[in-house]
């Protein structure tokens, strides 16, 4: 997501879009569950159930932040949704409509990971063509209350706002895989915005080092992401934001020997100015 912020003379912000993530998943199942579904052969495990979803994923080389880095390792869980059923009267939207899984990142390789289901798995319990969509990190409702303020204290709780959303994915029981790549592939719902304050004229290596916290004003903070659309909406309301150089876990990265303080910050889409 673009963002407009305007340089100060010893403030460099820029706008970062994320690289792309890459999601695949290997779906086998299907049974009938009513005749009204499908009169396709049905598919199962060999003990009356339909196969369970199979879901796995890898990450291409992104920039790397504190927050996110390049891995898996932030995000412990996704939720995992159909979004359409098959015919009407069919219940595969509404039975899966947030399903958690766990991540595992690949022992030594954490761009790839598997994915177990937290309780009962995603299974094609009807035939036809579905859509999924997913997303990390998981909760249990359906829209999520944001808020940047609180979620750029610290490094933890911006892993904890960094949301990711994939839509668009298509599979059936002739044709299980479920695809999240190209046009359905995962993005950031948030912007990134890093600020490098460096040395300049009147602007010591020791002024920096001297910098204790950091106010940003006039932006907004405050708003939803539905996971059912991948959506972001923000309030109205703009409002400060003040960071510490001192907390613990805090986001900057002092150089001493240059003079450079570098921090990056998770926002709501929104045209700013400073």
């Amino acid at each position: 997501y673009p963002m407009q912020v305007k340089a100060e003379e010893n403030v460099k912000a820029k706008s970062m879009k994320t690289k792309d993530i890459l999601i695949s998943a290997i779906c086998t199942a299907i049974t009938i569950l009513s005749a009204s579904c499908s009169s396709d052969e049905t598919i199962n495990n060999g003990d009356d159930l339909p196969k369970a979803a199979i879901i796995t994923a890898s990450l291409p080389q992104s920039s790397v932040t504190r927050a996110t880095g390049d891995s898996w390792t932030p995000y412990t869980t996704i939720g995992v949704r159909v979004n359409s059923e098959c015919r009407t009267g069919c219940t595969m939207a509404s039975n899966y409509n947030n399903v958690e899984y766990n991540v595992n990142p690949s022992e030594g390789d954490d761009k790839n990971a598997t994915f177990a289901p937290e309780g009962d798995p995603i299974r094609f319990i009807e035939e036809g063509e579905h859509s999924f969509s997913a997303y990390a990190p998981y909760s249990s409702n359906s829209s999520i209350t944001l808020n940047t303020i609180d979620g750029n204290k610290t490094i933890a709780k911006q892993k904890a706002i960094d949301y990711i959303y994939a839509t668009g994915a298509e599979a059936s029981s002739m044709q299980p895989t479920v695809s999240f790549t190209g046009d359905n592939q995962f993005n950031h719902v948030l912007s990134k915005l890093n600020i490098t304050i460096k040395v300049g004229e009147g602007f010591n290596a020791a002024d920096i080092n001297n910098i204790s916290s950091i106010t940003l004003k006039g932006l907004k903070h405050n708003g939803t992401f539905d996971i059912t659309t991948g959506s972001v909406t923000s309030n109205a309301t703009t409002s400060d934001i003040t960071l510490n150089t001192s907390d613990a876990d805090n986001i900057f990265t002092m150089d001493a020997s240059s003079g450079t303080l570098k921090f990056s910050l998770y926002l709501i889409p929104q045209d700013c100015s400073s």
